[in-house]
């Protein structure tokens, strides 16, 4: 049997450490954690943390995380009130084989500017301390049950974990107590390679024969070998390894508490992680949680500029298509959702009461878990609100705009993953839409494509900066409209749950999947202006948005151009000086007996340049509106010595928050030697064709007439043809440099 009597690791020095829980500590090595909130300790972010649905029946599978670590200890210990075990003493040790991304950990042996402890640190002297932590805990009226060896990675040091958990059953603790501890499961797998247990199942044996005072918690990084080397770094680490482990530790009876992190794991992929598991143990998947990997650390930052060093790219995934589809296995497969039944009561060596049945192939309750998409929404709770959307469905396909929300109307995981990696966001397909305020009617609509461009946070801002693309709603008509809308709105139920998106939930921008029915509406050839009404039509029914007005821009014959990249990508219209450039505004007003009212005069939009002396709106500075028109809106460039910048402001003075207020920037771009030859060229070859021309037809006229005459005058002018061609050449080469002197001598007065 191989020698595990080494007990001693490297010990991470946590004081310095960033973390939410601050209560003081008897030595560095030790963090105090609380894993469930409880008063002042529920911030924001530990608010989501819920125990299993039977505890908290406020569960929500998609707003909070399965954090039921206190009540699975009390179980263990045969306690009653969960509030006594939400208390564990944290060491961490420092060695990990792993290279994951989002970690924390950040004492590491290729991270040389942490402190950790210089020693080994035995685990005697670890029990020794717990012991002393729970003394002074004691006397401040606090209950500390449970040492939680964290990590790193804890079995790099099987010796270690072994002596601590045979130290706390017997008693050097000073009490009831037991260990929580967690792996990835890598020093679990059979093999010899560096950093695997040696004679990993008589090890297992031993630890089993302290089973019933420690729980394990084992920590799938990937579900397929593609996730596992995405996110951990290590492209020789497989699921089927893995798993062959978690069989190991099952058959043993050692209590184990294994978890995914759904925004790293592809949801196409869980169906057949689902049914592995299933196979091991068919109770097996309901002793799993899913909780997400937080992006929020202050390691995060470096680890993914490492990535970038190393030429990784970490993929995220839409968490709530994951959760959407682990919760439709779970319920197939044993009739109950998931979190519904509490998982120590989840027995893998007995029966349990449910019926268990393989689930079937996934159904994607309407949505596409292989193509992701960005949902960004609007209300018209606010004047700000009701122009942001109104101005979204107005511009033209291709500009760019930009929406800001506080951060917590932001998917935490769409935040901090598109600030710090920009470049894996950008053009992931996005849908703008219109959502309902809080304690009205539940209304979801998906109003146009976009492309996402970039993410950027300022302060409690996070600014959201998108390229837009094609209308959705499909054929006009409310009813078309409503049935098409109430079909996108299950989907995005069963994607995102009931309390995720408004207006029942917070979140307003998200990172989800395709859904199928704005997929099929692609398929329908009949877009731009029939969609855009079909949208009208919906929106002018709601009550916050009936007083309206709608109009929409389409680039007639007008250059689109960009300037920077992401977060700073912006588009405008490209003019020559001396140019022209066309837009048509097309407005709509289903309800112009209600816009009337509201206007105390004719509703009208005006039109005005920022510098009528660069750049010139041609024709009436003022657009009066019916029911529905369209109208050309004429620019017209000046001879600008110099690249000039300026905007065509379209607006409605009067009620300037009910309609869309534009600011189209235009840019104007003085003209360059090389147009002035060209034009030159141009003008001169036109004067050429036109004096061969007038000879074609004299030569047509003569033949017509025929007789004599025309055979002498053929005579002629074919006998003298080179004196002919010579003088065309003569006169084109004479016509070039006129008018390219003429031009230059423009371009340099100009």
């Amino acid at each position: 049997m191989p020698d595990w009597s080494t007990s001693g690791t490297l010990v991470t020095n946590l004081a310095d450490l960033e973390m939410s829980d601050a209560d003081p500590v008897v030595w560095p090595g030790f963090r105090i954690f609380k894993p469930l909130p409880t008063g002042s300790d529920a911030t924001a972010t530990r608010a989501k943390r819920k125990s299993n649905a039977l505890t908290d029946e406020t569960f929500d599978l998609h707003l909070h995380t399965l954090f039921d670590y206190p009540t699975i200890v009390a179980h263990r210990l045969g306690g009653k009130d969960w509030r006594s075990y939400n208390r564990q003493v944290t060491v961490q040790a420092a060695d990990c084989k792993f290279k994951c991304w989002h970690c924390y950990n950040d004492a590491r042996d290729d991270n040389p500017d942490v402190t950790i402890q210089s020693d080994d640190i035995e685990a005697s002297e670890v029990i020794a301390r717990f012991s002393d932590q729970r003394d002074r805990d004691k006397a401040r009226k606090e209950d500390t049950k449970v040492l939680r060896i964290s990590g790193g990675e804890p079995f790099l040091a099987p010796g270690f974990v072994l002596e601590c958990i045979r130290l706390i059953r017997d008693g050097a603790a000073g009490g009831e107590a037991c260990v929580w501890t967690e792996t990835n499961l890598q020093p679990f797998m059979a093999s010899p390679k560096p950093g695997r247990i040696p004679d990993v199942d008589s090890y297992i044996s031993q630890l089993a024969e302290y089973a019933d005072v420690f729980a394990l918690h084992p920590c799938f990084h990937g579900i397929d070998d593609d996730s596992i080397r995405d996110v951990s770094g290590r492209s020789d680490v497989h699921l089927e390894a893995m798993l062959d482990a978690l069989r190991k530790l099952v058959e043993a009876e050692i209590d184990i508490y294994p978890t995914i992190h759904p925004n790293v794991c592809p949801p196409s992929k869980l169906h057949g992680f689902f049914t592995a598991l299933f196979d091991i143990h068919d109770s097996l998947p309901l002793r799993f949680a899913l909780i997400d990997l937080s992006l929020t650390y202050p390691a995060v930052h470096r680890r993914m500029e490492q990535c970038r060093e190393d030429k990784r790219k970490p993929k995220l995934y839409s968490k709530d298509a994951a959760l959407a589809e682990w919760n439709r296995l779970v319920t197939e497969t044993y009739g109950l959702g998931y979190a519904v039944v509490p998982r120590h009561l989840v027995s893998l060596s007995g029966s349990n009461p449910w019926h268990a049945a393989k689930p079937q192939a996934p159904t994607c309750g309407g949505h596409d878990m292989d193509r992701p998409r960005v949902y960004l929404w609007k209300s018209a709770k606010r004047d700000k609100y009701r122009r942001d959307l109104l101005a979204a469905l107005a511009l033209p396909e291709g500009f760019v705009r930009e929406v800001a929300y506080n951060d917590e109307w932001v998917q935490q995981d769409l935040h901090h993953y598109g600030v710090r990696w920009p470049e894996q966001m950008r053009d992931l397909p996005a849908a703008i839409g219109y959502a309902t305020e809080r304690n009205t009617h539940a209304v979801r609509l998906p109003l146009r494509e976009a492309t996402l461009c970039g993410v950027q946070s300022v302060g409690s801002l996070v600014y959201l900066r998108y390229k837009l693309g094609r209308y959705l709603p499909p054929k006009p008509g409310l009813k078309e409209v409503t049935k098409w809308h109430d079909a996108v709105h299950q989907q995005l139920r069963n994607l995102f749950g009931s309390r995720t998106l408004p207006p029942d939930g917070p979140i307003f921008a998200a990172l989800g999947t395709q859904t199928r029915a704005i997929e099929d509406t692609f398929a329908d050839s009949s877009r731009g202006e029939i969609a855009w009404q079909a949208a009208v039509d919906f929106l002018s029914s709601m009550e916050a948005l009936k007083h309206c007005i709608f109009f929409r821009l389409d680039r007639a014959n007008a250059d689109l151009a960009y300037s920077g990249e992401g977060a700073s990508q912006q588009a405008y219209i490209k003019l020559k000086a001396g140019g022209t450039a066309a837009l048509t505004l097309q407005y709509y007003l289903p309800n112009i007996r209600n816009v009337q009212a509201a206007c105390a005069d004719e509703p009208r939009l005006s039109i005005t340049s920022s510098d009528p002396d660069a750049l010139a709106v041609l024709g009436p500075d003022v657009i009066y509106l019916d029911k529905y028109g369209s109208e050309r809106i004429e620019l017209k460039a000046a001879r600008v010595p110099h690249e000039t910048e300026v905007s065509v402001a379209i607006v409605h003075q009067e009620r300037p928050s009910c309609a869309p207020s534009l600011r189209i920037p235009v840019r104007i771009l003085p003209r360059t030697a090389k147009d002035v030859l060209v034009e030159a060229g141009a003008d001169a070859s036109a004067g050429a064709a036109g004096a061969v021309l007038a000879a074609a037809l004299v030569f047509l006229s003569q033949f017509v007439a025929g007789g004599d005459a025309t055979k002498q005058w053929i005579a002629k002018h074919i006998g003298n043809l080179p004196i002919l061609l010579g003088g065309t050449v003569a006169f084109v080469v004479f016509s070039l440099l006129s008018s390219w002197l003429r031009r230059l001598r423009g371009l340099a007065v100009g």
